[in-house]
């Protein structure tokens, strides 16, 4: 096996951006695979708020009972990986207590000091957390096991084959052998997670082209999240590779906690997304599910937006993101006859939850009053009734407002 980081540094934040999001899809493998649970049963944040001012671990992994992060670390030097530990982790929070480990994933190889770096992080951590470490051989034997694939190293050509065998891994499993690799394929997979595809698929008798047809589809819950003054921030970069870096994090990771959540990916559009909960068909807590992927957004959107400003001289006045959640009926709509594969979507829901996250302050989720009626009692009293918002093209809305700076995210 050849150990290698052929990276340039301009290309090492993409690196970490693409280990975090297999890290997630290893973990959920691995748990589903030894433990025998359900893939949904895992639940996965990126981006976790720790309680202090703009820090955040990587990764949250829940299962069952038990809880760890991870924090991928590869291509920092030593000082940084330490530092990082030290920021996050050396004082004791009250969301450590569910914790049980930490696994880094570092390039072991390039640190010559290794072995007193890990002695000193494992002084820094809780004493009762275990302490794991992927380095580059190890989370190539989990990909050998878990995506049966053999990849030599993590270099820029191996990578692509990387990306694809995963692609391949999550399409068998969501659809057994009539996994084709077509554009519908490809499309669903985009749009869900690949463990929901595999009850729809089954649910509709195992035709793909059944899964999202072209109807009406009632009570659907539209989230519309938006980063807070991207246009300030984009004039204040100097370099166009920073402005790259930072949407394509909150464009990746902002999917996978939609798809990630039970929800269905609609669109980008430019700085802001679009995720649909209660599509094509209803769970018994989609609702929760959509307001707690909501909620994890506006802490993604911190996180974003804290990287970002590292990067710039002039502080901007907003950071985070804000967010609009409605509910209603949807139409899919054929863009082009018999296609599966090119589809929209249409209805007041989408209308009125761009509307409300306008409205929506840097750091709140604004609701309508459909959504708040559907949530649990202990959802609800993190909410309080605002003033009726005029919405153009829409009416006069009642809705409710959750503000992150009132309420722990994690």
């Amino acid at each position: 096996m050849s150990i290698t980081t052929p990276f340039p540094a301009e290309d090492l934040f993409e690196l970490r951006l693409f280990l975090e999001e297999l890290v997630c899809n290893v973990c959920r493998f691995v748990h589903v695979a030894e433990q025998g649970i359900s893939p949904q049963d895992v639940r996965i944040r990126q981006e976790v708020s720790l309680g202090i001012a703009n820090t955040f671990a990587d990764i949250l992994i829940r299962v069952r009972s038990s809880s760890y992060f991870v924090e991928v670390d590869y291509g920092y030097s030593t000082a940084r990986i330490i530092e990082s530990i030290q920021r996050k982790y050396s004082k004791r929070l009250p969301l450590f207590e569910e914790i049980c480990k930490l696994i880094l994933v570092v390039d072991q190889h390039n640190h010559a000091d290794w072995e007193q770096c890990a002695e000193q992080i494992g002084e820094i951590l809780p004493s009762a957390w275990e302490f794991e470490i992927w380095d580059e051989p190890h989370l190539l034997s989990l990909i050998r096991k878990y995506f049966d694939v053999e990849v030599e190293s993590l270099s820029p050509d191996q990578i692509l084959e990387l990306r694809l065998a995963i692609d391949r891994a999550k399409g068998t499993y969501a659809f057994g052998a009539a996994y084709n690799n077509d554009p519908l394929d490809s499309s669903l997979l985009w749009h869900f997670g690949y463990w929901r595809l595999r009850d729809l698929f089954e649910a509709s008798n195992r035709t793909k082209r059944s899964i999202l047809p072209p109807a009406s589809y009632p009570a659907v819950v539209v989230i519309f999240a938006d980063l807070s003054g991207f246009s300030g921030y984009v004039r204040e970069t100097p370099r166009a590779r920073t402005i790259q870096d930072c949407l394509s994090a909150f464009c990746a990771k902002a999917r996978y906690q939609i798809i990630n959540d039970g929800g269905m990916l609609y669109q980008f559009l430019g700085d802001a997304v679009i995720g649909l909960f209660g599509i094509p068909t209803h769970s018994t807590d989609y609702i929760e599910r959509s307001f707690d992927s909501a909620r994890s957004l506006l802490t993604l959107g911190d996180a974003i937006s804290n990287e970002w400003q590292r990067q710039l001289d002039r502080l901007q006045p907003v950071r985070g993101s804000h967010i609009g959640m409605a509910m209603g009926d949807l139409q899919i709509l054929s863009l082009r006859p018999f296609s599966r594969t090119h589809t929209g979507v249409i209805g007041d829901a989408i209308n009125m939850a761009a509307r409300l996250s306008s409205h929506a302050q840097p750091g709140q989720i604004v609701v309508s009053n459909i959504v708040y009626q559907g949530l649990c009692r202990s959802s609800q009293s993190l909410l309080r009734e605002t003033e009726p918002i005029e919405a153009k093209n829409v009416g006069r809305i009642k809705a409710w407002t959750f503000d992150q700076a009132n309420h722990a995210t994690a």
